[in-house]
């Protein structure tokens, strides 16, 4: 319901369903340790993306750090199942300093999304290829915006080229 009510722009009515699912995921979490991490992981995500985009930034990257620590510790102990999970959290941390205009925090957390996606790409490049892509462009675009145009110019032809022969395949 917090995601219908985020997509519709209700942002106080996404907020509140938000946080009655953060508290019985922390209730389930703490009662069935190991089970619903993901779920409270998760939770922690919406509200990050719904405090990013309401420009209350303090708060998103609170919500943010809270998964990045659920999610670490979950692929400790399922790298495999968990690893895209944490590239995608920390995109999302980019992409929150980047709307604050933390350009430097944005390019750290964009480069931990991008080494773990080419570790994944390793492993299963069919899967996580459209993904690496996403990662040079968004690095790209940072960098474009930041007037480091050679290195921009570089990560955007590796997303180009990855995006041609996507292309190519399908």
């Amino acid at each position: 319901l917090g995601g219908l009510f985020f997509k519709s722009h209700h942002y106080k009515k996404a907020e509140d369903m938000y946080l009655k699912a953060l508290e019985k995921h922390k209730q389930l979490s703490e009662k069935t340790v190991g089970t619903y991490e993901s779920d409270l992981a998760s939770t922690y995500i919406n509200l990050g993306c719904l405090f990013d985009t309401t420009k209350h930034y303090k708060a998103s990257e609170d919500m943010y750090l809270k998964a990045l620590e659920i999610n670490k510790g979950m692929c400790e102990k399922n790298v495999d199942a968990y690893e895209p999970i944490l590239a995608s959290t920390y995109n999302n941390m980019g992409s929150l300093f980047y709307n604050a205009k933390q350009y430097k925090k944005a390019e750290d957390m964009y480069l931990k999304a991008l080494e773990i996606r080419k570790r994944l790409c390793e492993k299963n490049t069919e899967a996580f290829e459209s993904d690496l892509a996403a990662s040079y462009a968004t690095l790209g675009s940072l960098y474009c915006d930041t007037n480091r145009d050679s290195e921009s110019e570089d990560f955007f032809i590796k997303a180009l080229r990855i995006y041609e022969h996507l292309f190519e395949k399908n």
